[in-house]
């Protein structure tokens, strides 16, 4: 699934009944990354820049 987002933007991802935000970056070269906040349970969120 590729969500509706650009970079830049921010979302927010709820689990575990708990809600956090993250911003869309460009730091992988080779895609689209959401950084995650230290001690998060989301480890990493990737896109490839071709939508695969």
């Amino acid at each position: 699934m590729i969500p509706n987002a650009n970079i830049g933007d921010s979302i927010s991802i709820t689990r575990d009944g708990k809600t956090e935000v993250f911003k869309i970056t460009t730091d992988n070269k080779n895609g689209i990354e959401v950084e995650v906040k230290p001690g998060s349970e989301i480890s990493a969120f990737i896109i490839g820049a071709n939508g695969v």
